[in-house]
This record gives C-alpha cells, sequence and structure tokens, in this order.
C-alpha cells in the first residue's frame, strides 16, 4: 500500500506556495533591475569614412558647379587619381570617446599599399583638421594602419590623407597590364566586374570575397573598444565612369562622372552602471531561488530507496495520522 505522504516529490512541490512567492518575488526584482539596466544609455563608437579620386569630392559642397569642375580633367589625371585617392575619416562618437587607430585591408591580394611616389604611406591633406598622425603596414604590406596621436581623433573631428596602391612584383601579368590600378578595382570590384580577368567587363562569378574590410580602435577613458570589421561592397557606377579603368582612358572630349564610395565602422559598449544593475540583479535572483528551504530534509533510506521527503509541520495533519503511519514515520532503529 502506497503511502502518498512519503512518495518523493519536486524541489517546488516540496515548498509549495512558498516557494512559488519566492520565486516570484526574485524574477520580480530581476526584471525591475534589469529593465533599469537596459534604458540606460549605450555608448556609441563610431567612425565613417569616405574614398574619393579627388580632395574637392569631399571638401567641397555637392552642388552643381563644383562636381562639373571635377569631372573636367584628363584623363591621365584621373587615371593617377584613381591609383593614389583620398581617404576622409571622421570620428562620429558620442562625448568622451577618441578614435585612435584605424585599420584598412587591400582585399585584392594580388596588390599592396605602397609609399613609392610618397615618402609616407599616407600624406596628410594641408587643409585636414586633424593633422597628428602615423602610419605603417603589416609585413605583407596587405594591411594599413593609421594612428592618430595626442589622445586620438576627437567626436565630430575629420582627418583626411592619401594612399598610394600598386601591384605585388610577382604578378607580372598584371605589370605588364597596368602597373598603377584603379582604387575601384582593388579595394572592391564595381559593378561586380573582374577588371583584372581575361574579359575585364565581364562580371566576378564572386563578389565581396576579395574586397577591402575596415575596423577602427576607440579609447573612452581607459577603456579600449575594438569596433566589428566592415567590408566594402561592390558599389555601383554608371556611365562613362564604369567602363574607364586601369589601362581603358576615356576620350580627351566631354566629361567624366565622379563618385563617393562610404563606409562605417562601430562598436557598442554599455555603460559601468548598466553592468553593475544586471550583475547585482542575477544575484539577488540567485540568492532568493537558490536559499535551501528549512521545511525540507533528508530521510534514512527504507530498503532500496532514498528520497526527500516533506516534514508534516501541521498539527491537524499529526493528529489525523494513523496509529499505522505513525509507526512508518518512527521506524524502530
Amino acid at each position: 500500500m502506497t503511502n502518498n505522504n512519503f512518495a518523493p516529490v519536486s524541489r517546488i512541490a516540496n515548498e509549495g506556495p512558498r516557494l512559488q512567492i519566492k520565486t516570484c518575488l526574485a524574477l520580480a526584482i530581476f526584471t525591475t533591475m534589469t529593465s533599469f539596466a537596459s534604458a540606460t544609455p549605450i555608448e556609441l563608437a563610431k567612425a565613417s569614412f569616405r574614398l574619393a579620386a579627388k580632395e574637392t569630392l569631399l571638401t567641397k559642397p555637392q552642388t552643381y558647379q563644383w562636381i562639373r569642375a571635377a569631372m573636367s580633367d584628363s584623363p591621365s589625371q584621373r587615371r593617377a587619381n584613381r591609383n593614389m585617392p583620398w581617404l576622409e575619416i571622421q570620428n562620429d562618437s558620442v562625448d568622451g570617446v577618441y578614435l585612435t587607430e584605424f585599420h584598412l585591408t587591400i582585399g585584392d591580394e594580388r596588390f599592396h599599399f605602397a609609399n613609392n611616389y610618397f615618402e609616407n604611406f599616407t600624406v596628410i591633406s594641408p587643409t585636414s583638421e586633424f593633422q597628428d598622425i602615423e602610419s605603417k603596414t603589416t609585413e605583407d604590406q596587405n594591411e594599413l594602419v593609421v594612428m592618430f596621436d595626442n589622445g586620438g581623433l576627437a567626436p565630430g573631428q575629420k582627418v583626411r590623407f592619401r594612399i598610394e596602391l600598386a601591384v605585388d612584383d610577382d604578378q607580372t601579368a598584371l605589370l605588364q597590364q597596368f602597373a598603377h590600378p584603379d582604387f575601384r578595382t582593388v579595394l572592391f570590384d564595381m559593378n561586380g566586374i573582374d577588371a583584372q580577368g581575361a574579359f575585364p567587363f565581364a562580371p566576378k562569378s564572386h563578389h565581396a570575397e576579395d574586397n577591402s574590410s575596415s575596423y577602427a580602435v576607440f579609447k573612452h577613458g581607459e577603456t579600449v573598444m575594438q569596433s566589428t570589421s566592415a567590408t566594402l561592397p561592390d558599389f555601383s557606377v554608371i556611365g562613362t565612369a564604369a567602363h574607364t579603368f586601369n589601362q581603358f582612358y576615356r576620350n580627351w572630349r566631354g566629361a567624366e562622372e565622379v563618385n563617393v564610395f562610404s563606409g562605417a565602422v562601430t562598436a557598442m559598449v554599455p555603460e559601468p552602471d548598466s553592468f553593475l544593475l544586471s550583475t547585482l540583479g542575477l544575484a539577488l535572483f540567485g540568492l532568493v531561488v537558490g536559499r535551501r528551504s528549512s521545511g525540507t530534509s533528508e530521510r534514512p533510506t527504507y530498503g532500496t530507496h532514498a528520497a526527500k521527503y516533506r516534514r508534516q509541520n501541521s498539527r491537524r495533519q499529526q493528529l489525523h495520522t494513523s496509529f499505522r503511519h505513525r509507526k512508518l514515520r518512527n521506524p524502530p532503529k
């Protein structure tokens, strides 16, 4: 005959309404504190950048007069500009977050960042509002590292400099084809074409696999934050500009379209009080739920069974307990 009073039961059943009330209380505490934490502002570290063949596209207003002036250059000048494009970086972070480094990969590793024409890997513009930069590359020159001195680039500040691209020495075929590559065919593949392939205007079978990627390093007080990496897409280019690159020249007559290509990298970091509130909420939840109730105990083993039994603390239940049950509850030792 089964004695239901001594059947093994779960912890919640053992605790009964008391544990349920404690659990609900703990959940309420945890939910309230995490809601306060989620409502706390999040620090946003962001850097945006723009690429263009001409600096005036980055410094002058995008009006018809200035765009027309940028379009009216010689084919040789445009080719040189596209081999040494301008890069503008702006710190779009909230107050107190400084941009200390910017990293840019070459993407297509048949090429590299060069300093053949310039002494350094970057040439700062005289009109750049921030001037204190240093630059270097990795050993294979496939990644450009730009470092901002004097604490870094402050929120809202911009820096503008020029870079140079070159063909690797072991790429004989490309060197014979064109030794001064267009940045639109190295850092990304405009319109998804295979500019260095046998059919330069044909689309590539794969997209964005050899495109340039970038990330930034920020500093907020003593905290150093690294952004996620962002890969440049295959930007769309229309008109004459889509058919003039590398060894393909445009006609001397007429103008050629100009483009500005942009991207951004971000890093999001919770505020310290948000982390503390979440941690405190978890600690209280564990303390309330994990506390062992005084209403449970380990009973001796009867036969081959060992279980956790509920104490019968109610006087009414004890009064109605039969003599046979009392004997089972207090077996002879």
